[in-house]
């Protein structure tokens, strides 16, 4: 019996241990997401900046990257990338509420204000969105998640 119990313990240990690994395994880069979020490929953009507030129960928190990319880089954004100004639900999150789109740590604004790019929103619903913003002029690409 002892070695029935012991086989028992020995099988829930290694696949705890393997649905451990797997599980971290999977974990993306925030250059990652963005790319399977916005449906484009960034191999060879280069992250400026990234930060990830997620974490607790239910995983709120905020994710934020700033992409460098080559040039011509906007010829690849598809028909669910507007041209600037902003307009509608986007307008109102990057305008009018305060707080969205600062540093978790500095409360400073990530995204500058752009003249010349296009814009990507997604309401992913329950107060949860995606937002990108491409600077044209910069060739810089950002990317900001949101989940309540």
């Amino acid at each position: 019996m002892k070695k029935f119990i012991g086989l028992i313990l020995f099988v829930v240990c290694i696949s705890s241990l393997l649905c451990g690994c797997k599980l971290f395994a999977n974990e993306k880069s925030l250059k990652d997401t963005a790319a399977e979020h916005l449906n484009l490929v960034l191999d060879n953009a280069t992250v400026l900046e990234e930060w990830d507030t997620h974490g607790g129960f239910h995983g709120d928190g905020d994710a934020f990257v700033k992409l460098s990319c080559a040039d011509g880089f906007e010829e690849h954004l598809n028909s669910e990338w507007k041209p600037l100004p902003l307009e509608g639900e986007a307008y109102q999150y990057f305008y009018e509420w305060g707080g969205v789109f600062e540093h978790p740590e500095t409360k400073e604004k990530v995204i500058p204000e752009i003249k010349n790019g296009y814009w990507y929103f997604k309401n992913t619903g329950a107060m949860n969105w995606e937002f990108a913003l491409f600077d044209c002029e910069e060739n810089t690409l950002y990317f900001y998640v949101f989940d309540a």
